[in-house]
Formats: C-alpha cells, sequence, structure tokens
C-alpha cells in the first residue's frame, strides 16, 4: 500500500498537502457522514487510518494528522 498514491499526492508532498489530501479522505469516507452504507465507510476509514501504522516517517506524519482531526472532533 502506497500511501502517497492513497492520498493522491507526490512523495516530496509539504506537511500542508499531507493534511489537505488526508482530511479530504476522511471527510469523504467518514461513516458518520454516510450513515446509509456505515458497513462500506467503516471499511474505507479502516484503510485510511492503516496509513497511520505504517512504521516510517510518513506513517507517523499522517498519525499526527489524525489525532489532531479527531481531538477537534472532540473523540478523543
Amino acid at each position: 500500500m502506497n500511501p502517497y498514491q492513497i492520498l493522491g499526492i507526490s512523495t516530496n508532498a509539504t506537511e500542508n498537502e499531507i493534511k489537505k489530501a488526508y482530511y479530504k479522505l476522511v471527510n469523504a469516507y467518514h461513516p458518520d457522514i454516510h450513515p446509509e452504507n456505515k458497513a462500506y465507510y467503516e471499511e474505507k476509514m479502516k484503510q485510511i487510518n492503516k496509513l497511520s501504522h505504517q512504521k516510517n516517517n510518513f506513517g507517523v506524519r499522517v498519525f499526527l494528522l489524525f489525532c489532531t482531526y479527531i481531538y477537534k472532533r472532540g473523540s478523543l
């Protein structure tokens, strides 16, 4: 799984570009936004969240962005 390809960004993307792409995916596939097909969107979110578990610098960067997103939503 290539995280850059999933996010639709280049491998030399800036932090801001990663953040925008990640938030775009999270907002597009969040199951709370799509209650009509919750199981499908929960699976999509699992795939998106796997990006943060990669054992490299990109994974750490995405994990921190995810934590920021959850904190802002009030779920942390």
